[in-house]
């Protein structure tokens, strides 16, 4: 029984090693009879084999060196139209396909990754679906942000400006201080563009500039300017917005000679001077001459008309009644608030003729001049 077990095992390979031999051999034939033969390829599709292979090899983060390639390309004489053009072709088509496997790409992060944030900025819950929202992917995690969120943390870090000189800063994400790369910005922007929201012009002009913060600062100076004096008087805290607004008033001839009491209420007093206030802001931060000069005579004019109005705005008036029955004395503590309105009814009256007609400011005339004593202001500030 042995004996026939190995007498199977050498048939076995025996059988092996001849199949073995006879594919060598037959191998050996087929490479002797081969013969290779190159291609009968054009120059112009040569060319055309060389640019697909440089696309396959070449890293997908080499942006630069593929527009350069084509931009060579453009500006070689030596190559005729005709290729020019199949080149361009090419070109166009391995883009095509090199965007659409980004987003297909893209679109399966955006599914697959989880929700960092649910809730805006103040923790109230929101969801993708909502037509104020959108969704970023930022570290493989989802954010979810509303309109208005978006267009405060952008104002915010555009209108940047320590000791009122401009300074944008780079827009973050607030959760994980992580600034927004340049196609973040993009689907931003073409969002709020699609949608219908008020767009940010500041958010506008950064998008001319390519979101270039350098470019963004030199061309749009004076708008971040602007922009920042409302932001400032809106982010201060109500005590120093008080204290600027008595300095504004002590500031202006005719103001000057208004008394306001110390318990005057701050809230009040804000709500009817921030405007003016702005003005004059803008009359001491602004770069345009022109937004300065128009300023300080409307500042001036209004608050002359809001001191002629009420010479005695912001005194404390105390009355006392004593009760007989009850032995006591009642004090009732008032405020005089009576004042003009600093948007008139002239503005809405006017509506339907604003388009057509330029409707100039009632300013005296003696507004236009400025006192020796604004002159010692102005220079002691």
């Amino acid at each position: 029984m042995h004996k026939q077990n190995a007498d199977s095992d050498e048939l076995y390979r025996f059988s092996k090693l001849e199949h073995t031999k006879e594919c060598i051999s037959t191998i050996a034939d087929l490479n002797a009879s081969y013969e290779y033969k190159l291609p009968n390829l054009s120059m112009q599709d040569r060319l055309m084999k060389i640019i697909i292979q440089m696309f396959i090899t070449s890293p997908l983060s080499n942006t630069r060196g593929k527009f350069d390639f084509i931009g060579s390309v453009r500006d070689n004489g030596f190559i005729d139209p005709e290729m020019k053009e199949n080149i361009y072709l090419k070109f166009y088509k391995s883009q095509r396909a090199y965007h659409l496997l980004n987003r297909l790409v893209y679109r399966y992060k955006c599914k697959t990754a989880p929700y960092a944030i649910k809730t805006d900025l103040i923790l109230t819950p929101i969801s993708s679906k909502q037509h104020n929202v959108i969704t970023i992917l930022q570290n493989g995690q989802k954010y979810l942000f509303t309109v208005l969120d978006l267009k405060n943390i952008i104002e915010g870090a555009l209108t940047h400006s320590p000791f009122h000189f401009s300074y944008p800063l780079p827009i973050k994400n607030p959760y994980n201080n992580i600034p927004f790369d340049k196609s973040t910005l993009y689907n931003i922007y073409f969002f709020m563009k699609r949608g219908d929201f008020v767009m940010s012009s500041l958010f506008h002009q950064y998008f001319l500039s390519n979101f270039n913060l350098k470019r963004f600062q030199d061309e749009n100076e004076v708008l971040i300017q602007n922009a920042h004096v409302k932001q400032f008087i809106r982010n201060s805290e109500d005590k120093d917005v008080r204290y600027e607004i008595l300095h504004m008033l002590n500031h202006n001839p005719y103001s000057r000679n208004i008394r306001i009491d110390k318990d005057f209420p701050t809230d009040v007093l804000l709500k009817i001077f921030t405007p003016y206030l702005e003005l004059f802001y803008q009359e001491l931060y602004s770069f345009d001459v022109n937004i300065k000069e128009i300023s300080r005579i409307q500042l001036r004019s209004r608050l002359r008309r809001f001191f002629e109005h009420n010479p005695k705005f912001g005194r404390k008036y105390i009355r006392t009644e004593k009760n007989i029955v009850m032995n006591t004395t009642l004090k009732t503590i008032t405020y005089n608030k009576d004042h003009i309105p600093f948007y008139t009814k002239e503005t809405m009256q006017n509506f339907k003729e604003s388009h057509l007609i330029l409707l100039d400011d009632d300013i005296c005339d003696d507004d236009l001049q400025v006192d020796d004593d604004d002159s010692d202001d102005e220079s002691n500030r």
